[in-house]
């Protein structure tokens, strides 16, 4: 048996899902999902199982939005236990420059959320995207773990 692994960029998830949401507003019922059932479906049959599902994110600095995010997030681990994991990152300020005037000023810069800073993206042999790449970076990927 073939277990798999779910990877998720949750930034670009959520982005991705607002994008479709201002086309179709029924895509919101989306923000709100069991991410283990939802890949379940994609990967279930065959020789193949859905082992876990990883969650990359940086907690928004809205602090409703990060309340959502965590009810989200309990909901998922609640329902799924260990099959469901979330990895969290900080932002950190990013120093910027203004082209007019050459005045200082900070920005919010996500970091660590990445998924190529997870040792154990690394050694897999096969990668998978289910919804597309920004920047060079996989939003939701898989890996197979033969055993």
């Amino acid at each position: 048996m073939e277990r798999v692994t779910v990877y998720i960029d949750g930034f670009n998830l959520y982005y991705g899902l607002r994008r479709m949401k201002a086309v179709d507003n029924d895509w919101q019922k989306f923000y709100w999902i069991d991410f283990v059932k939802f890949f379940d479906h994609f990967i279930g049959g065959g020789n193949k199982i859905l082992q876990k599902v990883v969650y990359f994110t940086t907690p928004p600095l809205n602090i409703q939005k990060r309340n959502r995010q965590r009810m989200l997030f309990l909901a998922n681990k609640l329902l799924n236990g260990n099959r469901f994991e979330v990895i969290e990152g900080k932002f950190y300020d990013k120093l910027q420059i203004c082209p007019k005037c050459q005045s200082q000023y900070t920005t919010p810069e996500e970091k660590r959320t990445n998924l190529s800073n997870d040792p154990r993206w690394f050694p897999e042999q096969y990668r998978y995207t289910i919804f597309g790449k920004r920047r060079q970076r996989p939003c939701a990927a898989t890996r197979n773990n033969k055993k």
